[in-house]
């Protein structure tokens, strides 16, 4: 069955739909079998017994205004200027502004220089990282061959899927799941412009990918900076001695948009000088909006007598082909604490029967993929770290303990209760982990969306059914991080970014010591020191004197080219397969047709 419901005209109907639903029989691919099942208005089911039974019920109803029908239901008056335009609101302009809105607020520049550098195929260099950029014709954003110091991290980290789920009595909320892949998350990247979405002194990296039968181009697809986090990476002030040390913050940050119908996803890949690397995923602009119908009220906040924000989740899944220094070696350790009564030794061999409270930590490294330790789901709360560590001597430190890398989710709430298409099972799961395998590269694919109550081209649950080791081979994680969005009165009409959800990944007894201590950002002030106030690694700082960026205001051209014989069934592959320089391909302007919801 296919539902189908209906908005106002306008640049912001997302927010307002009509009480208006037409079910639809369209089994079959010969469209003189598919049928109108019904209409419902407003409380009011007209059904059919034929192909155009609903319709004339329906239409017969509202000529005679049975029931006063046609004033059932009214657009708000003032629908266009107050609840879903984005322009300044009239009563706002006649408050008075703050005091000094109208200076310029604080900008961030580069005082020497950009610290980082672009090169070829989009390869970038920053601080000791090294990776390249990467746009997937299936979903989007990617990375590769991420290293830190000359040392491998991860060879691939790419978004699979974001999914939208909605909730309700009525037919947009209760059918509403979108598989945003099959909407075609590459098909709507948005280039960013400076200085709104992306600082002034922002680089700009060219995007490229085949989708519908031809490539395209945008020379300013994502943006590229360095920003200072203003807070101190670390910092200490000692009592005793006087003195204060620690470490000035700075990152790289990687920025695409997104703009899939209604919403617009932001994913930043950020860098920083210690070696972390955080995967951040947010989204904003305009919710999907529904009907104030009593059973359906407790699903949304009322935004008018006639519109509610509908309640929903936003979940993204991620793919992190993890290589931590040698990929065939790579294990998955999991340290557990355990609340536990723990005796001091010293007072033991004293004869002392003092017990203290504690925990007992337990480390295991994970043998199998049906393992409960490698499938982690939510939970209030979760007393374990998790690891992608390299065993052996070889992978061992100074130290001598296994080197690695930490996994931290920042947003996991799947529920595994809720109901999810059919072999789905990423949904449910926070995280889990699976042996590289050249027949599983994806999680989730874009002609999904069209047929979730089916199994999917990539069953993401027949990834563990062979019970694969996992215990040092080249192991890959699927992360599923989300977000209950609840709308308020500020959501409308368009959301703000606010909450992120992120997969952070950090030196694991990496290295012998921290990775920026011979940055010089760090810092030691020391005011009893011989020369009376003795500072010694400071940050250079340069002559304050703001330079003069261009400011990307227009959307960037893109390029379009056709080939006749180019053959989407196989996907990336074949595209950079046949990927040809813009020299050999016809030049087009015009936009693709959009697919509707």
């Amino acid at each position: 069955l296919n539902y189908c419901w209906y908005q106002p005209a306008g640049p912001f109907y997302f927010v307002m739909n009509f009480p208006l639903y037409a079910t639809w029989d369209l089994t079959g691919v010969d469209t003189a079998t598919w049928r109108l099942l019904d209409i419902w208005y407003h409380g009011r089911l007209f059904m059919s017994n034929n192909v155009n039974d609903a319709v004339e019920q329906f239409v017969a109803a509202w000529d005679s205004n049975d029931n006063n029908i046609q004033t059932a239901w009214t657009l708000p008056p003032d629908f266009d200027t107050f609840y879903g335009s984005s322009d300044r609101r009239d009563w706002l302009k006649a408050t008075p502004p703050p005091p000094m809105e109208h200076l310029a607020p604080p900008q961030q520049f580069e005082a020497q220089g950009a610290r980082f550098s672009i090169g070829s195929n989009n390869k970038i260099s920053y601080m000791g990282w090294d990776f390249q950029v990467r746009w997937n014709s299936n979903a989007g954003p990617q990375l590769y061959n991420v290293n830190f110091h000359g040392e491998s991290i991860a060879y691939e980290i790419s978004l699979q899927e974001a999914a939208a789920l909605y909730s309700g009595t009525l037919p947009d909320g209760a059918h509403s799941r979108w598989m945003d892949s099959w909407w075609g998350m590459a098909d709507s990247l948005t280039p960013p412009s400076t200085p709104y979405d992306c600082p002034l002194h922002s680089q700009f990296l060219p995007l490229a990918y085949f989708w519908g039968g031809y490539r395209t181009e945008y020379p300013q697809g994502a943006c590229v900076f360095e920003r200072t986090t203003n807070q101190p990476l670390r910092r200490h002030y000692d009592w005793n001695y006087h003195y204060t040390t620690g470490t000035v913050n700075t990152e790289l940050v990687v920025r695409t948009f997104i703009a899939v119908y209604n919403y617009d996803y932001m994913f930043d890949f950020v860098f920083d000088i210690q070696g972390r690397l955080k995967i951040v995923s947010q989204t904003g602009a305009y919710i999907q909006g529904g009907t104030p119908w009593p059973s359906n009220a407790k699903y949304g906040v009322h935004w008018s007598p006639m519109t509610q924000g509908q309640s929903h989740s936003h979940v993204f899944n991620w793919k992190i082909d993890m290589d931590v220094l040698n990929h065939a070696d790579n294990s998955w350790e999991v340290k557990e604490f355990v609340g536990a009564e723990v005796a001091s030794e010293v007072d033991q061999q004293a004869g002392r029967a003092t017990v203290v409270g504690g925990f007992d930590v337990r480390t295991t490294y994970v043998e199998r993929e049906s393992s409960p330790l490698a499938h982690m789901t939510p939970t209030p709360y979760a007393p374990k770290t998790y690891a992608v560590v390299q065993e052996g001597t070889e992978g061992l430190n100074g130290a001598n303990t296994p080197r690695g890398y930490h996994v931290h989710l920042q947003g996991a709430v799947v529920d595994p209760r809720m109901t999810i298409p059919q072999g789905r099972t990423w949904f449910k799961e926070a995280l889990s982990v699976t042996e590289y395998k050249h027949d599983e590269q994806y999680s989730a694919f874009y002609t999904d969306g069209l047929k979730l109550d089916e199994t999917p081209d990539f069953d993401f649950s027949s990834f563990s059914q062979d019970n694969a080791s996992i215990r040092r081979k080249d192991l890959v994680l699927w992360a599923t991080l989300g977000k209950v969005h609840w709308p308020r009165l500020e959501d409308m009409p368009q959301t703000d970014y606010g909450t992120t959800v992120e997969v952070v990944l950090e030196p694991w007894n990496f290295g012998w010591n921290r990775a920026n201590g011979a940055s010089h950002s760090t810092y030691v002030v020391d005011p009893d020191g011989e020369e009376g106030h003795k500072t010694s690694y400071v940050p250079p700082v340069a002559p304050v004197c703001a330079p003069k960026y261009e400011r990307m205001f227009n959307v960037p051209e893109e390029y379009h080219y056709d080939y006749d014989d180019y053959d989407d069934v196989d996907g990336d592959a074949q595209a950079q397969a046949k990927q040809p320089t813009p020299a050999f391909g016809k030049k087009t302007t015009q936009r693709r047709a959009r697919r509707t919801r």
